[in-house]
C-alpha cells in the first residue's frame, strides 16, 4: 500500500468508487484501483476487500473473468442493465 496517500472513509470510497464505475462502466480492479487514486487517495481496506465489501452490500456487481485477468467490477441500473454514462 502507498503510504503517502491519504485513506478515505468508507463514506467517501463507496461514493469515489460508484461514481467512477457509473461514469466509466465495467472496470478491472486495477483500472478502478488506478482512477481512484488520481484523486490522491485510496480505500481504507484494500482496493480487492472493499470492492467485495460493497459487492456483497449490494451497492455493485462483479464477477471473475480470467481473459482480464481478475475481477471485472460495475453498477447496474434498475432493470439490470450495466449502468455507465
Amino acid at each position: 500500500m502507498n503510504s503517502k496517500l491519504a485513506e478515505m472513509t468508507d463514506e467517501e470510497a463507496e461514493a469515489q468508487v460508484l461514481g467512477v464505475l457509473k461514469a466509466h462502466g465495467r472496470m478491472t480492479t486495477k483500472d478502478l484501483e488506478k482512477e481512484v487514486r488520481r484523486t490522491g487517495k485510496r480505500c481504507p481496506d484494500s482496493a480487492v476487500r472493499f470492492l467485495m465489501r460493497l459487492r456483497t452490500g449490494g451497492k455493485i456487481r462483479g464477477e471473475v473473468v480470467i481473459d482480464k485477468g481478475g475481477w471485472i467490477w460495475w453498477v447496474e441500473e434498475e432493470g439490470g442493465r450495466c449502468q455507465s454514462a
